[in-house]
This record gives C-alpha cells, sequence and structure tokens, in this order.
C-alpha cells in the first residue's frame, strides 16, 4: 500500500490538545535541525506562536493516528504580500510527507489570495532543496541569518 494514501492531513486548532501535540512532535525532531530549534527558541513558546499566529498542519497516519510530519506557515494576504513557509519536518525521509504539507500549503495560499510563498533552508540540505524546486520554487539568494557558518537558501514560488 502507498505510504501516502495511509497519510490524513489535520489543520490544528489554538487549543491545548493541539498544542500538546505540536509540542511533543517538536520534541520528537528537534534534533534534525542545524542547530536545533530549540537552541535558538524556546519549543513551547514556539509551538504557542504557531498555533496562535500561524498555520500548523500534522500529517498522521491515518490507521495508526501517528504524527509523521508538521508544517509551520505564516499566510496573511492582508498584512504580507508573500506567505512563509517556517517549518516543515518528517518523521521519515522519502515517504512523501514533504510534498503532501507543501502541496497543502501552496493550495491554501493561493486560496487565501498570497502572491507567493517564501522560505528558506540549510545550504547543505538538498532533500529538501530538492523538494522545493520539484514544486517551482526558485533560490533568490543567499543569508547568513542562523547564527552559524552556514548559509541559508532563500526561496521563493510566485503564483
Amino acid at each position: 500500500m502507498n505510504d501516502m494514501k495511509r497519510l490524513k492531513l489535520e489543520y490544528l486548532k489554538d487549543e491545548p490538545s493541539s498544542y500538546s501535540l505540536l509540542l511533543e512532535y517538536l520534541q520528537q525532531v528537534d534534533h534534525k535541525f542545524n542547530p536545533p530549534i530549540g537552541s535558538r527558541v524556546s519549543l513551547p513558546d514556539f509551538a504557542r506562536k504557531a498555533l496562535s499566529s500561524g498555520y500548523v498542519i500534522v500529517a498522521r497516519d491515518a490507521d495508526t493516528g501517528t504524527t509523521e510530519g508538521a508544517t509551520i506557515f505564516y499566510c496573511t494576504p492582508t498584512e504580507y504580500e508573500y506567505a512563509f513557509v517556517s517549518y516543515i519536518a518528517s518523521s521519515g525521509s522519502r515517504k512523501g510527507v514533504g510534498s503532501l504539507l507543501l502541496s497543502e500549503i501552496i493550495a491554501h495560499c493561493r486560496r487565501a489570495g498570497s502572491k507567493g510563498i517564501k522560505s528558506q533552508t540549510w545550504e547543505t540540505n538538498e532533500p529538501s532543496k530538492a523538494l522545493f524546486a520539484k514544486f517551482g520554487f526558485v533560490i533568490t539568494g543567499l543569508a547568513n541569518n542562523r547564527g552559524n557558518d552556514e548559509n541559508s537558501v532563500l526561496l521563493q514560488l510566485d503564483f
């Protein structure tokens, strides 16, 4: 059975059960980031801000309910012309979780009337760069904005 067919997307609401689920997932995947998100900001504060100011979508296994991936993005066309993808993570690579999440972000932002989407990833994060390229994002520059020696690749998708 195709893993993509077993996944269901769920938009989390700004409520205690969503906060607990998001915080638990962030704690599970934080070590995958360089540097970890928790070394730069408080994970509880990050989770609260994401739920109160942005959109959080989780990809869950339809059979077990296990969270397989999550994304946080900000899409407020009335304030910003471009939406911003802050975070995409999955528990396992090459299962289509990132593609499913990014596809939903793009659809959401188009419906909302955004001019496009901006994001960034590590210069050495080849799987992430390939995911964004697959959906038509282009590299618009580099920035050293993460407090270490590695550059961020700035990405943009225009609608």
